[in-house]
């Protein structure tokens, strides 16, 4: 079997702003810009659970809340809006726990956080529950600016991950006496996972012996039967190409295998059929999108009459079949 090695996984994240501005008492306008922020990362296949795969990625300081009194403590509301995620458990990680939540039963464990900058003597992240609203305090600096910054981190689910499609979001930060002052974190994200590869089982078949009354022309066939290879998929998704060779040489025929050696059967070949018609040697077809765990590749196994002489006894063909990943 052959493996190919799959593209890293894509994390894209979008962060965009918007602005409402009203006099309040701490804070009297809103500076806010949008942005973009994309990522490549190549986020692992972590089967142990809670890892860190990535984070925390974060916006760029430049939404904040702006004509703000010097050293005010500014208390500011939290409103997420995360639809599709659902919390799952708390993750330990840099010395606090942290709700992680998920899009299915099998995608990686995403958790948020909120940085308050400036800060003074140093500022611990406030881990985030997007399932309900937050009250926080925010301090402002001498520049009477004061920045709420949302991350965002990546962990792994424990066991074999799946990815994770185009999601959508939002965060508000809005001063508590006067909500019309806001900032908007607008999330959007998705989540590539590279496919873990997938193996091939040996499969046999013993045909039903021919009899040479239905061999009598060349290009008679008889005793067709099934064969399925069973392949075996850790992970969903992964594009399967598949390819068949003849173990022992090129009949120039489709489909028709070149006889081992110990065979002793003349004028007639084992063929190899895919969807009904000869297997093409050594081209290669896409087959799809695998499924998670075991799925079946069907073949079709019969006589075929050549043009030599007909000799009977036993008769043996071999072929591979190669997965390629890509």
């Amino acid at each position: 079997m052959t493996l190919a090695t799959v593209r890293p996984a894509r994390l894209c994240l979008l962060w965009a702003t918007v602005t409402a501005s009203a006099p309040v008492l701490a804070c009297t306008a809103v500076n806010a810009m949008q942005h973009e922020l994309w990522g490549d990362r190549g986020i692992a296949q972590e089967s142990t659970a809670d890892v860190l795969l990535d984070g925390p990625l974060s916006a760029p300081t430049v939404s904040r809340f702006t004509g703000c009194s010097p050293g005010a403590r500014i208390p500011v509301l939290i409103r997420p809006s995360m639809p599709g995620l659902t919390y799952i458990r708390d993750v330990f990680w840099s010395g606090q726990w942290y709700p992680a939540y998920a899009f299915s039963a099998s995608s990686p464990l995403i958790a948020f956080r909120v940085l308050r900058l400036p800060s003074a003597g140093g500022n611990q992240p406030v881990p985030l529950r997007i399932d309900q609203s937050t009250e926080t305090t925010i301090e402002t600096g001498f520049g009477r600016v004061a920045e709420p910054m949302l991350g965002v981190v990546l962990f792994s689910r424990g066991g074999v991950m799946t990815e994770v499609p185009a999601f959508g979001g939002s965060v508000e930060f809005s001063l508590r006496d006067n909500p019309a002052v806001m900032l908007r974190y607008t999330v959007e994200l998705k989540i590539r996972l590279p496919h873990l590869p997938c193996t091939a089982s040996d499969a046999a078949l013993v045909l039903d012996p021919a009899q040479a009354v239905d061999l009598s022309t060349p290009g008679a066939t008889t005793g067709t039967r099934p064969l399925e290879v069973v392949v075996n998929c850790r992970s969903a998704g992964t594009p399967l190409n598949l390819t068949v060779a003849d173990i022992h040489g090129d009949s120039g025929e489709p489909g028709q295998l070149v006889p081992t050696t110990d065979s002793v059967a003349r004028g007639v070949s084992l063929r190899l059929l895919r969807a009904g018609a000869p297997v093409r040697f050594s081209s290669r077809w896409r087959h799809g999108l695998s499924a998670a765990g075991q799925q079946r590749i069907p073949f079709e196994v019969q006589y075929i009459r050549t043009d030599a002489a007909l000799v009977p006894g036993r008769l043996q063909g071999e072929a591979t079949l190669t997965l390629d990943h890509r």
